[in-house]
């Protein structure tokens, strides 16, 4: 009966090759990916927007840390506070976005939770007291 266990230098021979796979497979993959900044991006309120949601009338909404955009393919909204309109956000820095049954966008911020009626624009705060004046992480 042949012995069915590998020897040693065969099991190098097999982890060399199949590391060498691996690494060809990364390289080629790398190759078929380009990444271009979006044509509206110099407009941003902040130069990054770590927090991305599409919802579900294809409007993409981008959380800055100073402010909420909302892009239709054309043009950009920026909703945000400020000296002059204090009662938009509770905070600019947007931690987290989503959407509710009722199509009203869902906005966590370093203080607070928001809600954007989509149809109005309008934004107001929650009225759960546990959800105002919080860091709100996740939705």
């Amino acid at each position: 009966m042949a012995n069915s266990i590998p020897t040693p230098k065969y099991k190098k021979k097999l982890i060399h090759w199949f590391c060498l796979f691996l690494i060809s497979i990364h390289t080629l993959a790398q190759e078929n990916i380009s990444v271009k900044p979006l044509p509206m991006s110099s407009q941003l309120p902040s130069s990054s927007a770590p927090r991305v949601f599409q919802d579900k009338e294809g409007y993409v909404w981008l959380g800055t840390f100073d402010g909420l955009c909302r892009y239709d393919g054309y043009r950009l909204i920026i909703f945000r506070s400020d000296s002059k309109n204090q009662n938009l956000l509770q905070s600019n820095e947007i931690t987290c976005i989503a959407e509710d049954a009722g199509n009203s966008l869902l906005i966590g911020t370093k203080q607070g939770l928001n809600i954007l009626n989509k149809a109005t624009l309008a934004i107001t705060t929650t009225d759960k007291k546990e959800l105002q004046d919080v860091e709100i992480k996740s939705i």
